[in-house]
């Protein structure tokens, strides 16, 4: 996951790219990605796309938001990857010179 270009408001997520074993050696055709709302409640979906799924999610500063994806191929849907987390922050500023 890549969140270089999240801050307070905004979390940007990129899942990666899946080796062929890790998909039954066939080719993803979903993927399903499922963000809670902040205060460890169910989860909802946000983004479903066909091949790739970036998306970014509105959110409030502070809160720690928990995400989750699965993927889609002929076989079916994939299990739920690990739960992550990522706090809705960005670095203070510099304090002032003295």
């Amino acid at each position: 996951m890549d969140t270089t270009t999240s801050n307070s408001t905004i979390i940007y997520i990129s899942l990666p790219a899946l080796l062929s074993t890790e998909t039954g050696n066939t080719p993803i055709q979903a993927y399903s990605l499922e963000i809670d709302d902040g205060f460890f409640g169910p989860f909802f979906l946000i983004g479903k796309d066909s091949m790739v799924l970036n998306r970014n999610a509105s959110v409030q500063p502070g809160l720690e938001y928990r995400l989750r994806y699965r993927t889609l191929n002929s076989i079916g849907f994939s299990p739920y990857s690990n739960i992550f987390t990522v706090l809705a922050a960005q670095p203070p500023s510099a304090p002032p010179m003295p």
